[in-house]
């Protein structure tokens, strides 16, 4: 099977994947997978406002900020592919993805990987309280593996200051 190709592949179509979507599509070819029917991640779920303060200068609900930004992706020119999940890694530039279309796979020079914080750990992982710490914070780095040089790791989200220096200050950052 000959790969797809495109010159940066993002997994994960929440604000983190989509914020980056918007950034890049206007110097490069950027495919967004999304494994649920709608990219948007968790503010699509959350009708509270208080989303959009800090990168788009107005409160939305969570709906409405996870529309503003799949609009934004898609008219900086981004491909957000739905209900596309990443299934393996086939080499360092190539991952398996399984979609409604089947499976085919994709191929790209840079890859990031911006699951969230939903992503759950492997059936085969130990329960919670047995995880080493560092295995605790970085679930997404456990779930899918493959050699680190190859994608852009972790879970990237807006913290609130005191937030993340306290994360800092554990050696969490």
């Amino acid at each position: 099977m000959t790969p797809q190709t495109c010159d940066v592949l993002i997994v994960g179509g929440g604000p983190s994947g989509l914020t980056a979507a918007v950034n890049l599509a206007a110097h490069c070819r950027v495919v967004v997978l999304e494994r649920e029917n709608a990219a948007g991640g968790i503010p699509r779920h959350s009708d509270h406002t208080g989303y959009g303060v800090r990168d788009l200068h107005r409160v939305l609900s969570g709906p409405e900020y996870a529309r503003v930004l799949v609009e934004r992706a898609v008219a900086a020119g981004a491909e957000i592919r739905t209900e596309s999940m990443m299934t393996s890694w086939v080499d360092d530039h190539t991952v398996a993805v399984t979609s409604p279309q089947g499976r085919y796979e994709i191929s790209a020079p840079a890859i990031i990987l911006a699951t969230g914080a939903r992503e759950r750990p492997s059936a085969r992982a130990p329960r919670q309280d047995m995880r080493p710490r560092q295995a605790r914070r970085r679930p997404t780095q456990r779930r899918l593996r493959g050699p680190p040089e190859q994608a852009l790791w972790g879970t990237v989200q807006c913290e609130w200051p005191r937030k993340a220096r306290g994360r800092r200050r554990r050696g969490w950052l």
